[in-house]
């Protein structure tokens, strides 16, 4: 879940991957979800799932409260009623409600309308926070702890205890523990959340959002050249690739994107944080930085990768990938099936990557463990602006039930899908050539607030089902799930806004940022490093290290006290 800068570009994936395949949402009590229906009443039918305690009547005063209880809050009030949503993503694809398959039935079944606005600036939500001019709904990962302020936004557990009390009880213990800030309250339910129980799910797949390796394995045969085991294998290979097809770009990696061959060295990225028992660190301290960046100097040393890479906008990067105009490359898990089904294949080029599966030793140590330190994914705010909270909340409870879940990852229930034996997705006619006429207009993923990760999985593991040709992002997760390190207690070493530890990470991200090239590139590497390090230090990084490493011991113990265990 993942970042993955795990973060921030999980969604855009996830879209992607819907215009040939399944993106899902399945919570823990339900494996399937119920078709629509044509009016708004109280039925169980909206929002069902298997287990259901209510009687033949539908009194749900003889058991305990289940996503099935006829008489849910948000069921109670589905009058028209229009509330201001902010999405703070400026890749986002959907940026008007109503014009899809899927939010015309969220209104018709809540009766509530949204008036998206998309981000075009990271800073645009910033200035409206500080302006005092927050709209009722917010979807961000962006400075998340500005809006966990009772005075800028609502505490869902307020919230529900006032409007919809019967939530409560609906909410995997866990993920309570996951959003409690230390004030005692949440202010959101992170999307795509993973339960213990969801990771053991066979159909449990990491995001394709998570960081791939990739040859041309065309070439690669073409040059008898096996798959390696170690990176000193890997540099091998690009040697050979060099000398044997100079008119091609030997090493490309995605300019933005985690750089897979970190993993390798044992941490996910420079600015990510890693951890060693109980102490956490950000990446730049980790252990495996310094050989990782050594790696990728040698590469720009020998002619195998070049600078420039890192100074390309996106699209320069995949019109190069896409043209088939490099060797190897690294972007996110996805990144071969697209490439070959609708760049490669579809435009009769001679080509083929495929993911590199399986582990690289560095130096003779097998040091692969991807960490996943997430607790989901993005924040939904209800602001203090907002002037219907009770629908909000409703709102809220609506798409967190399985049917929501599954609505606004999967798409509705015999229309756009049905479910196999294996719980897999099964593309309807109607789904395949809507999807390949205007995939907007079928609205799967755009209005997934509170989705599941297990939704996204199923999504994700029916590509087998979908496109079997291009379904190694399939074999991919697969074989990341099994060298997985979880560890979500990470993801309360997060420092407050303005605070000095905020300001201290920010500078030292500004610093990668704005000296990896120079460093990629040192003739001279032990200087160059040294003098980096040092620009560090003078920043604080050990002062942001013991700060990361207090909050990390607290997450464990509240693990601890709470009786969970990964």
């Amino acid at each position: 879940m993942k970042i993955k800068k795990f973060a921030a570009l999980f969604l855009v994936l996830a879209l992607m991957l819907s215009l040939f395949t399944a993106c899902g949402g399945e919570s823990n009590s339900s494996a399937s979800s119920t078709p629509k229906t044509k009016d708004n009443s109280e039925s169980s039918d909206v929002g069902a799932d298997d287990d259901s305690s209510a009687d033949d009547t539908g009194n749900t005063n003889t058991g305990d409260i289940t996503w099935d209880t006829a008489d849910l809050s948000w069921k109670k009030n589905t009058d028209p009623v229009t509330m201001t949503c902010y999405i703070d993503f400026d890749w986002y694809s959907h940026d008007t409600w109503g014009n899809d398959d899927v939010s015309k039935l969220i209104t018709e079944e809540t009766g509530v309308t949204l008036d998206v606005t998309k981000s075009s600036d990271l800073n645009q939500l910033q200035v409206l926070l500080a302006a005092g001019e927050l709209p009722d709904l917010i979807f961000t990962t962006n400075q998340v702890t500005r809006f966990m302020d009772p005075e800028q936004c609502y505490p869902y557990d307020e919230l529900i205890n006032e409007y919809c009390p019967e939530f409560m009880q609906l909410i995997d213990p866990v993920e309570l523990v996951n959003n409690t800030q230390d004030d005692g309250h949440f202010y959101t339910l992170r999307s795509h959340y993973s339960s213990a129980s969801d990771f053991a799910d066979p159909r449990w797949v990491p995001s394709p959002g998570d960081s791939g390796l990739y040859f041309r394995t065309d070439l690669m045969e073409e040059q008898k050249l096996e798959q390696p085991t170690s990176i000193e294998e890997f540099k091998a290979i690009l040697d050979t690739a060099k000398e044997k097809y100079p008119d091609l770009v030997t090493y490309l990696p995605h300019p933005t994107w985690a750089n897979p061959l970190c993993e390798f060295y044992g941490f996910t990225s420079p600015t990510s944080i890693s951890y060693d028992g109980d102490n956490a660190f950000i990446g730049l301290s980790d252990p495996g930085f310094k050989g990782w960046l050594q790696f990728m100097n040698q590469l720009v040393q020998d002619g195998e990768m070049s600078v420039e890479a890192y100074t390309y906008e996106p699209e320069q990067f995949f019109q190069i990938v896409r043209s088939a105009g490099v060797f190897s490359t690294s972007y996110n898990c996805n990144f071969a099936d697209d490439l070959n089904k609708n760049y490669y294949d579809a435009n009769n080029i001679e080509a083929h990557m495929d993911p590199f599966i399986g582990v690289m030793t560095h130096d003779g140590v097998d040091e692969y463990a991807p960490l996943d330190a997430a607790t989901g994914w993005a924040y939904f705010f209800i602001s203090k602006n907002c002037k219907t909270p009770d629908r909000a909340i409703n709102f809220v409870e609506y798409l967190k039930s399985p049917y929501g879940d599954h609505l606004t990852q999967w798409g509705i229930e015999g229309e756009h899908y049905n479910l196999n034996e294996d719980g897999l997705l099964v593309r309807t006619d109607y789904y395949m050539e809507k999807s390949a006429e205007d995939p907007k207009s079928i609205g799967v993923a755009p209005w997934y607030f509170m989705a599941s990760g297990l939704g996204e999985a199923v999504g994700v593991s029916s590509v087998s089902i979908t496109a079997p040709d291009y379904a190694t992002v399939v074999e991919l997760g697969k074989f990341r799930k099994e060298h997985y390190d979880r560890q979500p207690a990470l993801a309360f070493t997060t420092p407050a806004a303005d605070t000095d530890e905020s300001v201290i990470r920010t500078k030292l991200v500004e610093l990668w940022n704005n000296s990896q090239v120079g460093l990629y590139s040192a003739t001279d590497f032990e200087s160059a490093y040294n003098e980096f390090v040092a620009n560090c230090e003078q920043i604080g990084i050990n002062q942001l290290n013991d700060f990361y490493t207090e909050k990390f011991q607290a997450a464990l113990k509240k693990y601890e006290d709470a009786g969970i265990t990964f």
